[in-house]
């Protein structure tokens, strides 16, 4: 019974195996293919050959076919490359190079191949070199820190099994940080060496993920990573998911709580995500902008920071002088200016409704002889037989007085008694002169009729004979 027993149990054995493994048809299983896939190992078929008692009696020994192989073998050759990577400084990337980036006839994609990063001078990658490339997962990975920016070309270089290559230029571009006014800072000390930290691009990697687990989150693109110190390693990180515009009090106590206990001292979680890879000797929660006066657990050391008295009553001062004092001066000078308005408008007002307008209504109530100025008078030409003026005391001039002529003097003519006068005219000239009818205008009876103006001069009156 027992030798019939030990029979069994390999026949058992061996046929659960052959499930595990392969079909009837002796096509490999997916769990044989997903586990030798790691090692590049590509299974197309599973046989199986039975020996010493395992061997089946009534079948005979089936030889296995090996796969036809063929004499002549192609490169691989770029189908959908990577051209451009960008990078932040401080945060980390990670790349994975797409399965159809590079083909092989042979091999088919990349993910059956061997990638290998050199520089643009087809150089190695050196080992300090911030951007580095994973050839197990087949991706790009670093974290940029400050000097690293600009951009940079590489050559992705992918070989088959057979040992043909190809390659395909890669830029990388490495962008400034983003400027944002972070409230809280973490520092945590580390006791690893300072030197090897700095230069290796997977201790870095690996740290940042290390923070990722003990956060909890999917990624890492919380996590910005903004210096690197000496005293062993002293690094201090952001978190870029805490908001800005205000303190998050309640996010910061969270965070602080992960990683620090009541009494400051450091949590047993963070000992057991960062195990002895990454041993931690201090941690800092540093309250930073507009959370610096607020109640945070764990303060700014007093080298760097000021105190929070002080910095309370300066933030406060400056606030009061750059916006609370221009405002009330502003405020001030819009009500005076609008109180004088106010005085200047009614004062108006009422000048027009009573002294104002009274005298105006008096002005041009009474309308009288208008004054006509000498300069406005028209100039008329004067008529030329207008007689002169005599006035009623006037009278005519005297005869001029006779003279006793002496007999010697010879006896004048008769007509040079009247030297002026014709013959004909001497008795009609002896009546009076009649002055003509009075000049009438021939303007607007409406006017009012103006005084002659007194002329400028007068005719002498005509000579009257006695």
């Amino acid at each position: 019974m027992a030798q019939d027993r030990e029979k069994e149990i390999p026949v058992l054995r061996l046929g659960k195996i052959k499930r595990l493994t392969a079909n009837e048809e002796g096509e490999p299983s997916k769990a044989l293919r997903d586990l030798l896939a790691h090692d590049f190992i590509k299974v197309k078929k599973v046989s199986y050959r039975g020996i010493g008692q395992c061997e089946p009696p009534s079948k005979p020994d089936q030889p296995i076919v090996p796969p036809p192989s063929t004499t002549e073998n192609f490169p691989p050759v770029p189908r959908n490359p990577i051209d451009h990577i960008e990078a932040v400084v401080g945060e980390l990337l990670v790349v994975v190079v797409p399965e159809d980036s590079f083909y092989d006839p042979e091999e088919g994609n990349v993910r059956n191949m061997h990638l290998t990063l050199l520089t643009l001078e087809l150089n190695k990658i050196s080992s300090d070199n911030w951007l580095q490339v994973d050839t197990k997962n087949q991706e790009f990975y670093g974290i940029p820190m400050p000097g690293d920016e600009g951009s940079k070309e590489y050559h992705l270089v992918c070989e088959d099994k057979r040992g043909l290559t190809t390659h395909d230029v890669l830029t990388v571009k490495v962008k400034h940080a983003r400027k944002i006014n972070y409230n809280v800072e973490f520092r945590t000390k580390l006791d690893v060496p300072y030197n090897k930290f700095k230069s290796s691009a997977s201790d870095k990697r690996k740290f940042i993920e290390k923070l990722r687990d003990l956060f909890g989150d999917n990624d890492a693109s919380a996590i910005a990573l903004s210096d690197i110190i000496e005293g062993s390693t002293i690094v201090t990180w952001h978190n870029r998911t805490l908001n800005t515009s205000v303190c998050p009090e309640d996010e910061i106590r969270k965070l602080r709580k992960i990683l620090l206990n009541n009494d400051h001292s450091i949590s047993d979680r963070v000992g057991m995500v960062l195990g002895p890879e990454f041993p931690v000797e201090e941690i800092e929660v540093i309250p930073a902008q507009i959370c610096q006066g607020e109640f945070t657990l764990i303060h700014p050391i007093a080298e760097k920071v000021p105190p929070l008295e002080e910095t309370a009553v300066g933030s406060s001062d400056e606030y009061l002088i750059t916006f609370i004092v221009p405002a009330v001066i502003i405020v001030g000078m819009i009500l005076l200016a609008g109180i004088v308005a106010c005085v200047l408008y009614r004062r108006r007002r009422r000048g027009k409704l009573s002294v104002g307008d009274e005298d105006e209504r008096q002005t041009f109530r009474n309308k009288g002889i208008p004054v006509i100025f000498q300069d406005e008078l028209e100039e008329r030409p004067e008529p030329e037989n207008k007689s002169p003026v005599i006035m009623k005391d006037e009278k005519p001039p005297l005869p001029p007085p006779e003279y006793q002529r002496s007999e010697a003097e010879p006896s004048a003519p008769p007509t040079a008694a009247h030297p002026l006068l014709g013959e004909n005219n001497a008795a009609t000239d002896d009546t009076p002169y009649q002055p003509p009818p009075p000049f009438t205008t021939s303007r607007d009876s409406g006017r009012q009729n103006r005084p002659n103006p007194t002329p400028t001069y007068r005719k002498p009156p005509p000579y009257v004979p006695p």
